[in-house]
């Protein structure tokens, strides 16, 4: 894959403000008002610019100077965290090598780093047999996480898709 025939593009660790910090809107203040009662003050604009990691990341003209194409050749692989901000680009029609590529996904979560979605207990188990030698065995998922998992994918990527309402309603 390259910048002729569709590549894959990263916003860089040290130009995205949310890389390390997380994307979630800094908590709300309450202030009390002169009556007593409680407000949350609250910034629409300062909760949007949160909302979108790409817009934080490409505030500014010069920030587009920041993206990185990662041109890869046949067999070749590149690894990153999830947290690193990447798409794929739409490729040249007119561009020489056109062959498709298959792309493979493994994930690796470290607790240090960022809390697991799934908990350690519902994917394991204590073997009877091995009680004593404190051996866990590692299970699938259920069919239900699975599910739930598939659908927080769609829930994060229905733009690219164009999935209707109801398919989206159903997660």
């Amino acid at each position: 894959a390259n910048p002729e025939n569709s590549c894959l593009y990263v916003i860089p660790k040290g130009s995205d403000p949310g890389y390390l910090k997380g994307d979630d809107p800094p908590e709300e203040e309450e202030e009390e008002e002169e009556d007593g009662n409680k407000s949350k003050d609250i910034d629409v604009d300062e909760k949007q610019q949160f909302s979108d990691p790409l817009s934080r990341a490409l505030n500014t003209k010069q920030s587009y100077q920041n993206i990185r194409a990662l041109p890869r050749q046949p067999g070749q692989s590149v690894i990153f965290t999830h947290r690193i901000l990447h798409w794929g680009s739409r490729g040249n029609k007119h561009a020489l090598d056109v062959r498709p590529r298959i792309a493979i996904s493994f994930v690796y979560s470290d607790v240090e780093f960022e809390a697991p979605y799934l908990s350690g207990e519902s994917l394991s188990s204590v073997d009877s047999d091995d009680c004593d030698n404190g051996k866990i065995k590692w299970n699938s998922p259920s069919f239900s996480i699975r599910l739930l998992l598939v659908c927080a994918q769609l829930l994060i990527y229905y733009q690219r898709f164009n999935l209707s309402t109801a398919t989206l309603r159903a997660c």
